[in-house]
């Protein structure tokens, strides 16, 4: 499962690049429609080596991903212009959270449904690109507000900005990761273990 959720087994390149990421948590419950199909879209573009189709799929679930945007708590998003940060900061993503879905840890440090606890599922982007439509978008995004960082309005543009299937951002990088986690859809992260130390990076949406 190296490739789960990746465009291919890129991890890094020769060229200049930068690189994007965001992290969301979004409230959930058993049989949720909109983490199976997110779920099955993750499945699609891992067995997928066809870019064009793996773009139109992160597109859509980009898409369904910001029309949720309502029911996300939790959130993260960093990003770097500096070529060597980007490329260790991509490989650290990717590699960490495939490490940590193949791990016998991940499964029983995420929960069945506890009615007692509001019930997450986490969904992250994460892409490294040499190509010049990223750079440009992410200089853009360092113009932003700070105070603006985690308005659900905020999020919800950043999650379309990749819900184009005419996007050249997606359709022009080295690599792409779309990933659902806990990857069992039997299984969420609560509430209270999002606000761990573990979890320390993610800030409330407000």
């Amino acid at each position: 499962m190296s490739r789960y959720g990746l465009f291919n087994e890129i991890r890094t390149t020769t060229s200049s690049a930068t690189f994007f990421a965001i992290q969301g948590a979004i409230s959930s419950y058993p049989n949720d429609p909109l983490r199976n199909e997110l779920q099955e879209i993750v499945k699609a573009i891992s067995s997928s080596n066809n870019r064009s189709q793996q773009c139109l799929l992160m597109s859509k679930g980009c898409e369904l991903t910001a029309k949720a945007v309502q029911f996300t708590e939790y959130c993260v998003w960093d990003y770097t212009l500096v070529s060597k940060i980007a490329k260790s900061e991509f490989s650290s993503w990717v590699d960490g959270i495939n490490e940590n879905i193949n791990s016998k840890e991940e499964y029983e440090t995420s929960n069945s449904l506890v009615p007692a606890d509001t019930s997450y599922f986490v969904v992250t982007l994460a892409i490294l690109s040499t190509h010049i439509s990223l750079k440009t978008w992410l200089e853009f995004l360092e113009l932003k507000s700070r105070q603006d960082f985690f308005t659900r309005k905020s999020i919800e543009q950043i999650w379309n900005r990749f819900a184009k299937p005419t996007s050249k951002i997606l359709k022009n990088c080295t690599n792409a990761l779309f990933i659902v986690t806990p990857v069992s859809k039997d299984h969420y992260y609560t509430g209270t273990q999002l606000r761990t130390d573990d979890w320390d990076y993610l800030r409330p949406v407000y």
